[in-house]
């Protein structure tokens, strides 16, 4: 089948299909067979994705939520800036105080059921992946691991890494000798095997914390008190499952990277690193972008945010890009947002985030809206574009 329409009017509908959310296109593959096919194109499915990945993308967000039973992820949310669900009929304009997203409505798009339990207390063996659609959601195998999800551009097949420590010696915190491993899952292969890559990865990772997929590869951070110097973010390649180093920003002091985050916003690489100052708490956190991987990779300063940093502690992450709003995770439980307005002043560049704070939750096929705020520990939210790529 042809990537063009030959006819006119095959090429108008098409324009059409293109721009309409992935809900609607599943419904009008039951129309006819024509837009059946055009609807399961590979070449369709790919201009479609690049289509909603430049728009406002969603964000998912999994509360971890206490009860009796331990702690549980009650689902995934879709929350998107600005929008309410059906039936929320709350008038955010008249809070005082308020910005109207400071109330928003989070709605259900897959629950994640009443046995499925978050290990300890607010910890996973890895955080929330997403790439073109599809979800890596945790598991509850604890461990020194990390995970990634990613696309192939050659095989154009989507690929699950999972870093591993093979064998350590000595104090857990500190060994003083390990191995390293890595082995890929091809998700939807015909063979659902683990395999080993040809080389192991040449730095210790970080446990626990995901990988981010950016241009093709899979970014982990290091494990720096395993090394007298840090190197930089280690890169997966998938398309030859090849290893290499990215070097991190010019930051002064050094970059502390287990208190590092990464994240793709919009097309391209984000990095949010704290800038601590001497005096324990005090501090700020800086963003800075690179929009390419090879070629000797250029970062430029973005953003500084009011907000306490500590040592080897995560204290904030990227999220979402919005046209003029950062969506920023303050763990365990806060959205931040940033503001960016140009022509501010430094005061207000460097002015306190706003926190987010009555965030509801709703569900479609009940109309039900719930609020737990005091039972929300924590959770865990990543950035989200829909899609039709099959599994």
């Amino acid at each position: 089948m042809s990537c063009y329409p030959q006819h006119l009017t095959e090429l108008v509908s098409t324009e059409i299909l293109l721009r309409l959310p992935v809900n609607s296109l599943l419904r009008f593959r039951c129309v006819c067979k024509a837009w059946r096919d055009t609807i399961d194109n590979d070449f369709f499915v790919r201009a479609h994705l690049r289509l909603r990945a430049a728009q406002n993308t969603f964000t998912l967000i999994a509360p971890h939520v206490k009860g009796d039973g331990g702690i549980t992820a009650a689902g995934l949310y879709r929350w998107e800036q600005g929008v309410k669900a059906d039936g929320d009929d709350r008038n955010t304009a008249a809070a005082a105080g308020l910005y109207p997203w400071e109330q928003d409505t989070a709605t259900l798009v897959h629950p994640m059921g009443a046995d499925y339990s978050v290990p300890g207390t607010t910890n996973v063996s890895h955080d929330l992946a997403h790439c073109d659609g599809l979800v890596l959601v945790p598991s509850d195998a604890m461990g020194h691991q990390a995970f990634g999800l990613g696309h192939d551009p050659r095989s154009k097949a989507y690929k699950v890494a999972r870093f591993f420590y093979r064998s350590m010696e000595g104090p857990v915190d500190n060994p003083n000798h390990y191995t390293l491993g890595m082995e890929v899952l091809t998700v939807g292969a015909a063979d659902q095997r683990w395999r080993e890559t040809a080389a192991p990865p040449p730095y210790p990772v970080l446990p626990g914390r995901t990988a981010t997929f950016f241009k093709d590869s899979l970014l982990w951070t290091v494990e720096e008190l395993l090394l007298r110097e840090a190197p930089g973010f280690i890169r997966f390649k998938l398309e030859d499952e090849s290893f290499g180093v990215l070097p991190g920003p010019p930051c002064s002091p050094s970059l502390d990277y287990a208190a590092a985050s990464l994240a793709e916003l919009r097309g391209e690489l984000c990095v949010c690193v704290p800038r601590h100052e001497a005096d324990y708490g005090d501090g700020s956190h800086e963003t800075w972008i690179c929009r390419d991987l090879d070629d000797a990779p250029q970062w430029e300063p973005r953003h500084v945010i009011e907000i306490h940093t500590f040592p080897r502690l995560r204290c904030l992450r990227p999220i979402a890009a919005y046209t003029d709003v950062l969506v920023l995770h303050a763990e365990p439980c806060y959205l931040c947002r940033e503001t960016q307005e140009p022509g501010r002043s430094k005061e207000e560049e460097r002015a306190p985030l706003h926190m987010q704070l009555q965030l509801r939750y709703y569900h479609p096929d009940t109309g039900v809206f719930v609020e737990y705020p005091t039972e929300t520990c924590a959770f865990q939210v990543i950035s989200y574009v829909p899609s039709l790529v099959p599994v």
